[in-house]
C-alpha cells in the first residue's frame, strides 16, 4: 500500500472524529480526488502492468503543525 494512501487515511480518520458524517464523507471525497493525481497512481499502474510490486519514494517529513 502506498505510504501516501496510509497517511491520508489517518488524516481522514482524525478529521472525521471531530466533524459530522456529511463533512467526513465530503473530506474523504476530496482526498480521493487528490489521490488520483499523485505519482503513486502511475507507479501502481506500471507495477500492475509489469506484475511487480510497486516501489514508492519515502514520504517527506511533515512541517510543524
Amino acid at each position: 500500500m502506498s505510504p501516501i494512501a496510509v497517511q491520508m487515511s489517518k488524516l481522514s480518520l482524525n478529521y472525521s472524529q471531530d466533524h459530522t458524517v456529511e463533512d467526513g464523507l465530503r473530506h474523504i471525497g476530496n482526498i480521493n480526488m487528490t489521490m488520483l493525481q499523485t505519482s503513486d497512481m502511475i507507479d501502481i499502474q506500471k507495477a500492475a502492468a509489469m506484475k511487480t510490486k510497486p516501489a514508492f519514494p519515502p514520504v517527506p517529513a511533515k512541517a510543524d503543525e
